[in-house]
């Protein structure tokens, strides 16, 4: 990657957005997400014109929460953000000038920035777990981002829990209470899941909750996860991300030369 690239990570809370020159951050913005489209186009604009003064015909990469048509560079359901349903990212950015426009789910933004420049570049495999406004997740097995048949692989926030609630719901009533114990014990339980079924060679924890209480919510996922794994020899190194704007440089990274 030769080029500058604009990165954006959309989320419930909060919009982040990078200049990557395909080794660092050139330049950053961040703000809080408008309640209305209205003022989630200002201010994506605004965002987009400050930024992409640093070179003409500038690539676009977004990140967001929720489920993307990625042919037609639009979001399809955004639980999270239900403003952005329907919204299309690359009609909107090519009408402010810029080449091109690829769109993407958060979390796998998020461990493709990993693989590519985190805690899991030298694994083969590797797990990402974004904590925040939910639960989402992103996997990468021989170094690529696998999306499935159908584009919609890696949500494990998705998957039961129990018989009443996924462990995103889990997740969710708990955060509000800050028992952290109790979300490191869902969070132990899904990661057993995921490497049950994966076998990956390393799990990274991201997100905004992820990141700031992941030190927390550890202790309680790292013995709950080895209590629920089939096998001994399934151990995967578990990580908490070091990398702010983590979204949006893998939102970036969506350019990068295969």
């Amino acid at each position: 990657m030769t080029k500058l690239v604009l990165g954006f990570d959309i989320g419930g809370t909060k919009i982040s957005a990078v200049v990557w020159d395909g080794k660092k951050v050139v330049s950053e913005l961040k703000l809080l997400t408008p309640k209305t489209l209205a003022e989630f186009k200002i201010a994506l604009k605004e965002m987009a014109l400050f930024l992409g003064q640093k070179q003409k015909n500038m690539l676009v990469g977004v990140a967001v929460a929720g489920i993307v048509d990625r042919k037609k560079g639009s979001v399809i359901y955004s639980p999270n953000l239900r403003i952005i349903d329907r919204f299309n990212f690359f009609k909107f950015f090519k009408s402010l000038g810029f080449a091109g426009v690829r769109v993407e789910n958060d979390a796998n933004c998020f461990v493709l920035m990993e693989n590519r420049a985190g805690q899991g570049k030298k694994f083969n495999s590797l797990i990402g777990i974004t904590l925040g406004t939910g639960l989402g997740g992103g996997i990468i097995m021989n170094r690529n981002l696998y999306i499935g048949s159908h584009g919609s692989g890696g949500e494990p926030g998705h998957m039961m829990a129990d018989e009443k609630y996924t462990y995103e719901q889990h997740f969710q009533m708990l955060k509000n209470k800050k028992d952290w114990k109790k979300a490191g014990k869902f969070l132990g339980r899904c990661l057993a899941d995921i490497l049950n079924l994966l076998d990956a060679e390393a799990v990274v924890l991201g997100g905004s909750v992820g990141r700031k209480f992941g030190r927390h919510i550890l202790p309680e996922a790292l013995a709950e996860t080895k209590k629920h794994l089939l096998s001994k020899k399934l151990s995967a190194k578990i990580y908490i991300s070091k990398i702010k704007h983590a979204g949006a440089i893998g939102a970036a990274l969506l350019w990068e030369k295969k």
